[in-house]
């Protein structure tokens, strides 16, 4: 009831009067002063982080030969652009006094938080997905791994994430623009009982230290 009770009090915070709070620092300059100095840093880490892994994209996907450490470096560096690509919104709306801007449409929130999300998880298991296989390669330099498993494991791995966020979201889930943290967030709007929360929440754990 106690554990409950907490997570009931921390989404209640959330999610009351997030309309109210479209703009963060409505009468403050030296909020949107701090916003815009945050956006041009996120603008140039994402540009930067764009342009990186793009190349370390061209490199790995041109040679003739690839093993398997390539390809899982083809796979990070797909990843890692995306993420840069979407912190675009989350910068528009610091440039824009927090407000909702392109998170006003409910797809655009919707989707951007669960792949989002998705991202994040998918990067954290491809680069333990590399450290076992260079492990595997360091100890037994003659065995071969069979690629076929290696891809099952991320094909395992995205159903997974995809069949519990689809039943996580089914259950009285709400998506909302949350404009102190510039981004599209989720919670219960109801109570869906101690169990089920320990579950959700548990999801960084989940999904982080799940092995390849």
């Amino acid at each position: 009831m106690i554990i409950s009770g907490a997570f009931q009090s921390i989404i209640m915070s959330m999610t009351e009067g997030i309309h109210d709070a479209a703009v963060f620092y409505p009468d403050s300059t030296d909020g949107q002063v701090w916003d815009k100095t945050l956006a041009t840093c996120l603008t140039l880490c994402t540009m930067f982080g764009i342009l990186a892994n793009a190349l370390a994209l061209t490199y790995f996907w041109s040679r003739r030969n690839k093993d398997l450490a390539s390809c899982i470096y083809v796979f990070i560096s797909s990843t890692d652009i995306c993420t840069c690509f979407f912190h675009l919104p989350v910068t528009i709306s610091l440039f824009n006094q927090r407000t909702e801007m392109l998170f006003s449409y409910n797809v655009v929130c919707v989707t951007w938080f669960l792949l989002f999300r998705f991202l994040q998880f998918f990067s954290v298991f491809l680069a333990m997905l590399l450290s076992v296989t260079r492990t595997v390669a360091i100890v037994r330099p003659f065995y071969r791994i069979c690629r076929r498993a290696v891809v099952s494991s991320v094909i395992a791995f995205i159903l997974l994430y995809v069949v519990y966020s689809g039943a996580s979201s089914s259950v009285r889930f709400r998506f909302f623009y949350y404009a102190p943290v510039a981004f599209c967030f989720g919670a219960f709007v109801n109570d869906v009982g101690l169990l089920f929360e320990v579950i959700y929440y548990s999801e960084v754990f989940i999904f982080s230290f799940i092995p390849p």
